[in-house]
């Protein structure tokens, strides 16, 4: 009796553990979009050189991209992706913003409007940032676009 106690007891440890590295290894697959293998928390190369472009054609401009960029990846990209794209149901894409479009929808999120379902999760985003930080935001997140208009059939490395 405590042997098939043990038993079962080993299997549900067992399966659950199993279920466990599972279920990150299909988090991780979402995340990174079958790349596994790269770090989702990171721009997509394709990303990394049309900023190195930018900061070769206009400094101030790839300075603010580059500012944007470190913003981006720890603010916006647990919801909008790394590569802008947005989420499937709730997070619109980034990716047919340019810089001054997204800098009037930091805007519109600060002044406590409401412009759809995630508003209210928004506007405290908006709020915490400065003037400066919104139109470094807004200088990535145009990069984003472009990058997404260069692969329009989403062929970005990190497809997330």
């Amino acid at each position: 009796m405590a042997a098939e106690r043990s038993s079962h007891a080993l299997f549900r440890g067992f399966a659950l553990v199993t279920g466990i590295v599972i279920l990150v290894a299909i988090g991780l697959y979402v995340l990174t979009d079958g790349k596994i293998n790269e770090d989702p928390s990171l721009p997509t190369p394709e990303t990394y050189a049309a900023v190195d472009r930018l900061m070769e054609n206009d400094p101030v401009r790839g300075a603010r991209a580059t500012a944007g960029l470190e913003l981006y990846r720890h603010r916006c990209r647990l919801c909008h992706h790394r590569s802008g794209r947005g989420g499937d149901k709730f997070t619109p894409s980034l990716q047919k913003h340019d810089a001054q479009s997204a800098v009037a929808m930091l805007d519109i999120y600060r002044s406590g409007q409401k412009v759809g379902p995630m508003t209210v999760l928004m506007t405290p985003w908006a709020e915490e940032l400065s003037e400066e930080e919104m139109h470094n935001l807004g200088e990535y997140i145009e990069i984003l676009a472009t990058v997404a208009d260069a692969n329009p059939r989403g062929e970005q490395s990190e497809g997330g």
